[in-house]
């Protein structure tokens, strides 16, 4: 079944918006947050929500149609790998022991998972 990626993504951007919008006013004092709003601080969060969304959610889309979601589920699972990567090469940063066990056995599992020829 083939869904339109553009739709999907604009159906998914509402969504949020409104979840966001609704969840700030529930959970945040209001006075609190527009006394703390800069515009270079709204324009990086919607440069960010538009890369994420926009591209990331249409890319995650079309995927879906092209190889499927559970093939599609596994190359997302792998998402701790690449983060640690650009975390390191771009940030130095450096994670701890567990954290990189952890994220062994995540991506050596997502491997078993996707190999499995039950």
């Amino acid at each position: 079944m083939n869904v339109n990626a553009f739709f999907h993504t604009f159906f998914l951007m509402m969504i949020s918006t409104l979840f966001m919008i609704i969840s700030t006013i529930i959970l945040e004092d209001i006075k609190h947050i527009t006394l703390n709003l800069t515009l270079q601080g709204i324009f990086y969060f919607a440069v960010a929500g538009m890369i994420h969304f926009v591209l990331g959610w249409t890319l995650l889309t079309i995927s879906q149609n092209r190889i499927g979601a559970s093939r599609t589920s596994a190359l997302v699972g792998t998402a701790p790998f690449f983060a640690t990567l650009i975390g390191y090469l771009f940030f130095q940063e450096v994670l701890s022991f567990l954290t990189i066990i952890g994220i062994i056995l995540v991506v050596i599992g997502i491997y078993i998972v996707t190999n499995n020829k039950d």
